[in-house]
């Protein structure tokens, strides 16, 4: 029980997908536009890392669920 709190309130804190999305290209876009300093580069990096990791969760899930509407379920 107080692993499915830890996941719900996980999920409450991350951000849907579109979100995740539009702030890793915001980060991209800064980087590359080569003002930032180092040290925000690195922060920037470290949170796209997380948010990619994040997308490609939702992405699973929802592969998944597609599978099994398609009747493809393994």
């Amino acid at each position: 029980m107080a692993k499915e709190a830890r996941t719900k309130k996980a999920a409450e804190k991350a951000p849907s997908f579109e979100e995740a999305l539009a702030e890793i290209e915001d980060s991209v876009a800064a980087i590359e536009a080569g003002e930032l300093p180092l040290d925000e580069v690195i922060k920037r990096f470290k949170s796209c890392s997380t948010l990619i990791a994040q997308c490609k969760d939702m992405l699973k899930e929802v592969q998944q669920q597609i599978d099994i509407l398609d009747g493809k379920d393994k």
